[in-house]
């Protein structure tokens, strides 16, 4: 048998322990043996000094029980007995017989610890503290704690928990825990009373044992025994810790702001050897040094007062810039406080705007303040540094800040992020808006988004055996929504949350009362403005509706009422609904939506998700309609218009401008498996997928194809720069930049190491011949049951049908039955209606079911479908499609109020599970025979869409139901995590980037569920690819020049090309100095991209991003906490604001010429055209659309993993077409020689100045798209 049975195993010994004394006997045995490579194990620790030890190997086990007998191993002071196991977990040694090897830095088989090492993971102290370092480096005490000492008191301790990696510091019943990754360092005080300092860069997480009320620790033990047997009925209660936001109430009101911990009293023999084993093992800085103490913190009360009403009598702007240097950890209230009068000069001088985004910039080279901090970095905390900063801001001539506010497409909104312990403020950042926010317009520092969050701004983390409801969702989290926040001396109340906002655990907040024309503004009076919503009595419909008018949209069209007919009925059969979601519009209204001639729909997009008044989902063209229509069905109106109204706001979220590629995911692939797709077909298109970006490394075509296919280098324009400078426009001076250009070459590595990391780790697989489309009806009833129509047409190409079988799929695809069978009819003739539709598939309105219907729940309310026509993935049959019984929503006897939707959220956060739930559903897929036809994963894909239908209904899934059976402790290889098995810090040399110190790694908990390795498609598919080493064998064949390949070797080249295009005397390409206006912009430009590269820097990540990640806008090395969805958000604003930064500094390049730095680039993103009531042409009122993104040509649909730009970075191949909509200037607003002039000698003084600086490197590529479409000007 394979698994030993352990007894006499000493009381408190855990698996950690038990693990390491085996391991070293099994190394022992295999040494002895010749066994290879080291076998994987698995150890259980049972109750009454009992465990179970489960090998892969038989052998091995009769070997090291054969040892055992003559060598038994000792646990404090006692011998262990092992015997054959009777009764062995087959289960567990199946998994083992086909495990991986640990991901883990720290193995089972490290053998450097001895017996007692463990005491080297604790520190004994007798007070802690907490408080802030002080610029100087001394330390402020701003809470202190002297446990009491009673004969039963347990010893206050700070201890190293390897298997979770988490820092214990116990006190009496309560607990600080903190992530080891979450330790900025360690600095001991030899110095009586002996001290040791904990900076964190994140708070810690505090716990509460539960004790009966009247618990005295000082009681006689007949006293407890009798208290114990009172309460003997809370002794299940006795094992689960409660969460809580601090360790008491005088904890509570610093606890935000410390984030140092001090272990006082302390045996400093002790601390130097917990020093030496952890700075060695954990890679935790570490040193001994005097410290000073400078007495007790500034954060006393009178002080917040002050703070308080300075605050209330600035400025919001400004106001939440200073409040966010003291809470998010730059400098302390005392130390703004001697900021005031400066502040104030300026700000009459120059505007409260201006200094707040001054200050904002400065925060972002503010040093957070340690110990180790030397005098360089101390002095730019300083307040009198500070001071000579601000002045040196306003008095020197910023020339990115003149144009800072030009490229806005949206508004600016404040944030917060509300956690158990403090508040973390951000911002303002770019919101394209929603229509609350556009209905009073320059008001919009009122409103606020707040987020509830983790100390890792990662989702609220549940962990088994701590109850997080009671003291944080039920305490701090529903006190904030209840009572509102105070921010920046203002009150703000919640007001509402939109259905996406609700999956992130985000909200809306308003201020508490603000007055426009005269007209009383609140939280309850805008929800009131809102509509009729009195008949819904379910509090989570309740709240989707009133999150309709939140709703992220873009441009706003004024239609009259009169216009919009309300009474189109609904296509409903055998109680279905084949036309959920969607109506219909006249060519007029498509005309004034995209603000062009009638017979642009012809080309451009006629299908739009839209929100207007109480209505949803999608409008699409219907060329029968005659004048200005929209037709609005029943089931897209979701609540009634105000009756008073003349006129409603119709607002797109989204247009299909042009299909959307088709990429694979693992629970696709798990589903295709399962219905017969041949495990050959996925491998094949991984392989194909490879081969592309292998070729990257080679061709400049090739690498712009494949930064425009995962949505990378779009802001920077990568790809045009890639393909212009290989282009027959540079004639005999074309170079190939991804071998010559190291930074370029690095940009591109970067790419294709988040484009093979998402293949290996997302199965993010391109799929030929095939496309994702936003789902319509045929209001003709031309199709047939299980027809579709699908037309397609993007940006310069041709139109194009599909016909013949069809695979649709929708995600989540869960059930065996949510991909189905449909025949794509083809063209129809001339003069059909259903011809004027493309970039949309088109359902039928016949037969018993709707198609949409059976793909996951879907509708045609903006749901989008996946059309697969690639041969070789079509199964060769479908499963009948998943019905569920109705739920019937939680509804209420009485009228829904705010404090439900508040009840509902805490709730929502609560059971948020659905990527347990899926992961469960994978796993188990995986394991059975069946796939996802196992009975188990078919109750699964229910409770997935309880869950999914949770955020209407209300109704919770019943986690409970969840099988016994599956096992969580052993998982498919494939679900190995990226952060255990990827560098923490991207490494783009020729160098393999997994040489890493593996410090790092032991920082984070350690794995202890075990990997089979998986025989099916996934298991296949994630073998094949070894992300480092791939990426560096590619980079080895292919030879590049080195990274200390001079700057002029590729920049003269490049110089003599363009000097072709511009008269010999007007720039000076041997010259070696840079302009002086060019240093200025080139000085800001990098200060700029370094606030940028922190600012955006993952969660637990200890380095900023690298120069390369911000050209490419991806994001590497994330850490533990780094959720999808949320990594999405940051790639996401990174694009936009690398976008805005690169066109300021291409604004200041051309500002001298046609008033290029204050008339171009007009943000018009929330411009809002009104219809004339006759429904004639739509009057422009200002805003010309060039920026929308309904109006521009490019397609930005939110996906799973970027937002795709369908016609966006359109790749020039033969040199021609550079011009993708979005440049600066066009012909008309300048002269091409002389903007071709200025932008070379741009480009000239941004090389010189990366000779000078070589770790700058990305400002000459900036003006480099720019100057390929002024070359195509030049020539035409």
């Amino acid at each position: 048998m394979a698994s030993i049975f352990v007894i006499q195993i000493p009381l408190g010994t855990k698996e950690r322990d038990l693990r390491k004394r085996f391991g070293k006997v099994i190394r022992r045995v295999c040494t002895q043996y010749r066994i290879e490579p080291l076998p994987q194990f698995h150890v259980e620790v049972w109750k009454k000094g009992m465990g179970m030890v489960s090998l892969g190997c038989a052998q091995t086990t009769s070997y090291v029980l054969n040892h055992l007998r003559n060598n038994p191993i000792r646990i404090k002071g006692t011998f262990l007995k092992a015997l054959p196991a009777k009764k062995p977990n087959l289960a567990r040694i199946d998994a083992l017989e086909s495990a991986v090897p640990p991901s883990d830095a720290v193995s089972d088989y490290d053998s450097d610890e001895d017996e007692d090492d463990h005491r080297h993971d604790q520190i004994s102290f007798g007070r802690l503290t907490c408080g802030v370092w002080r610029v100087d480096g001394s330390y402020a005490e701003a809470w202190g704690y002297t446990p009491p000492r009673t004969r039963y008191s347990s010893p206050t301790v700070a201890r190293i928990e390897h298997d979770n990696a988490y820092l214990h510091i116990d006190l009496d019943h309560r607990k600080l825990q903190i992530a080891l990754y979450d330790i900025e360092s360690f600095v001991a005080d030899g110095l009586p009373p002996g001290r040791c300092y904990i900076t964190l860069r994140a708070l810690p997480t505090f716990l509460e044992d539960p004790m009966p009320a009247h618990f005295d620790q000082d009681q006689d033990l007949g006293s407890l025994a009798s208290i114990f047997a009172q309460n003997f009925s809370l002794e299940d209660r006795m094992t689960k810790r409660t969460r809580t936001a601090a360790l008491s109430p005088e904890h509570a009101r610093v606890s935000p702001f410390c984030w140092v911990y001090s272990l006082e009293h302390i045996d400093m023999a002790e601390c130097n050897r917990f020093f030496k084993r952890n700075e060695r093992r954990l890679g935790l800085p570490t040193k001994m040094m005097p410290s000073r103490n400078t007495g007790p913190a500034p954060f006393s009360s009178d002080l917040f007062k002050k703070m308080d009403e300075w605050l209330r009598s600035l400025d919001f702007q400004l106001a939440f810039q200073l409040e966010a240097l003291m809470y998010n950890r730059y400098i302390l209230p005392e130390e703004i406080l001697d900021l005031k009068s400066n502040l104030e000069s300026l700000a009459n001088e120059h505007g409260s705007k201006a200094v707040a985004m001054a200050i904002k910039d400065l925060s972002s080279f503010t040093p957070y303040r340690d110990a180790f901090e030397g005098h360089e970095a101390a002095s730019r905390c300083d307040t009198e540094e500070i001071k000579r900063r601000l002045l040196r801001h306003f008095h020197s001539t910023s020339l990115l800040r003149t144009v800072r506010d030009k490229h806005n497409t949206g508004v600016e909104v404040h944030a917060i992020t509300v956690t158990p312990t403090a508040v973390y403020y951000e911002g303002p950042n770019v919101d394209p808006g929603n229509r609350i926010i556009r209905q009073y317009p320059g008001h919009e520092d009122n409103y606020i988004r707040v987020r509830f969050a983790d100390e890792s701004q990662t989702q609220v983390h549940f962990q088994s055996g701590i109850d997080v409801r009671a003291k944080i969702l039920q305490g701090r989290f529903k006190n904030v929504l209840e009572n509102g926040i105070a921010i920046a001396g203002r009150t703000f109340d919640f007001l509402a949350f939109s259905s996406s906002a609700l999956r992130e655990h985000s909200t809306w907040f308003v201020r508490s009362s603000f007055v426009i024309d005269g007209k009383v503004i609140t939280a309850q009076s805008i929800r009131d403005g809102v509509g009729d919503l009195k008949h819904i009595r379910c509090p989570p419909r309740w709240a989707a509706r009133l999150g309709q008018s939140f709703t992220t949209t873009h441009t706003t069209l004024r239609v009259p009422v009169d216009c919009i007919n309300e009474n189109f009925k609904d296509v409903e059969r055998n109680g279905h609904c084949f036309s959920d979601g969607v109506g219909t519009m006249s060519r007029d209204v498509v005309r004034d939506l995209t603000d062009s001639p009638a017979e642009s729909t012809k080309k451009g997009p006629v299908v739009f998700q839209i929100r207007l008044g109480g209505a949803k989902g999608v409008l699409a063209l219907d060329p029968r309609l005659r004048g200005y229509v929209i037709n609005l069905r029943p089931s897209q109106i979701k609540y009634r218009h105000p009756p008073d109204v003349t006129e409603l706001s119709l607002e797109v979220a989204m247009s299909c401008t042009g299909p959307l590629p088709l990429y694979l995911n693992r629970p696709m692939v798990a589903l295709l498996e399962t219905l017969g797709t041949p495990v050959q077909s996925f491998l094949d298109l991984q392989n194909a997928a490879v081969t592309e970006l292998k070729k990257a490394l080679t061709s400049p075509q090739d690498a712009a194809k494949v930064l425009l296919q995962y949505g990378l280098g779009q802001a920077s324009k990568l790809g045009q720069i890639l393909t212009g400078l290989n282009s027959s426009m540079m004639g005999r001076n074309a170079i190939n930049a991804v071998q010559k250009v190291p930074f370029l070459r690095h940009c591109v590595v970067a790419g294709l190491t988040h484009a093979l990391r998402a293949i290996k780790y997302r199965c993010r697989i391109s799929v030929p011949d095939s496309v994702t489309l936003m789902g319509i009806l045929d209001e003709t009833g031309e199709l047939d049951e299980g027809e579709i129509y699908v037309c397609i047409r993007s940006k310069s190409r041709k139109r194009r049908v599909l016909e013949g079988q069809c695979l649709v799929t929708r995600s989540p695809m869960m059930h065996p039955g949510d991909v189905q069978f449909a025949y794509a009819i083809g063209d129809v003739k001339k003069g059909h209606p259903l011809r004027e539709l493309h970039n949309c598939v088109v359902f039928s309105a016949k037969g018993p079911r709707p198609l949409q219907t059976m793909l996951s729940g879907g509708d045609l309310d903006g749901d989008l479908y996946n059309i697969i026509q690639y041969k070789p993935l079509l199964p060769k049959s479908v499963y009948m499609p998943g019905q569920y019984p109705i739920v019937k929503p939680v509804t209420l006897n009485r009228d829904v109020v705010i404090g439900d939707v508040v009840d509902f959220f805490l709730d929502y956060i609560e059971s948020d599970q659905l990527g347990r739930i899926a992961t469960l559903h994978l796993l188990q897929a995986d394991r059975s025979p069946n796939g996802v036809l196992d009975q188990t994963c078919i109750e699964l894909a229910e409770l997935h869409s309880t869950a999914v239908d949770m955020a209407k209904t209300g109704i919770k899934p019943d986690l409970g139901s969840i099988p016994r059976e599956i096992d969580t402790r052993t998982k498919p290889d494939f679900m190995q995590k990226e952060f255990r098995l990827e560098p923490d810090v991207p490494d783009f040399s020729l160098v393999r980037a997994d040489t890493q110190k593996k410090s790092r790694r032991a920082r984070y908990a350690r794995e202890t569920t075990g990997f089979y390795r998986s025989e099916k498609a996934l298991g296949q598919l994630f073998r094949q690819i070894d992300v480092s080493a791939d990426i560096a064998n590619w980079q080895a064949r292919v030879r590049p020049v080195g990274d200390e390949e001079p700057v002029h070797k590729w920049a003269n080249p490049i110089k003599k090309a363009l000097s072709t295009y511009v008269d010999s005397d007007s720039v000076d390409w041997q010259s070696r100095t840079i302009e002086p206006t060019h240093s200025d912009l080139l000085e800001e430009y990098y200060v700029e991209l370094d606030s940028l590269c922190r600012d955006f820097a993952p969660e637990g990540r200890t380095d900023l991003l690298t120069e390369e990640e911000m050209f490419v806008c991806a994001v590497l090395g994330r850490g533990p906490h780094t959720l999808h969805n949320r990594n999405f958000d940051v790639v996401s604003a990174l694009r936009m604001a690398t976008r805005a930064l690169m066109k300021r500094v291409l604004d200041v390049v051309l500002s001298e010429d046609a008033n290029a730095a204050t008339e171009t680039g007009t943000a018009t993103g929330s411009a809002v055209r009104s219809v004339p009531a006759s429904g004639g042409p739509a009057a422009n009122n200002g805003g010309d659309g060039g920026s929308s993104s309904v109006q521009s040509g490019a397609s930005t649909i939110v996906g799973d993993d970027f937002a795709y730009s369908s016609d966006e970075d359109e790749i020039a191949t033969q040199g021609g077409d550079f011009d993708d909509g979005s440049s600066v200037l066009s012909a008309a607003d300048s002269d091409p020689t002389v903007r071709m002039e200025r932008l070379c000698a741009f480009f000239c003084s941004a090389v010189n100045y990366q000779e000078a600086n070589p770790e700058r490197r990305s400002a000459p590529w900036i003006v480099m798209p720019e100057i390929f479409k002024t070359m195509t000007e030049l020539t035409q």
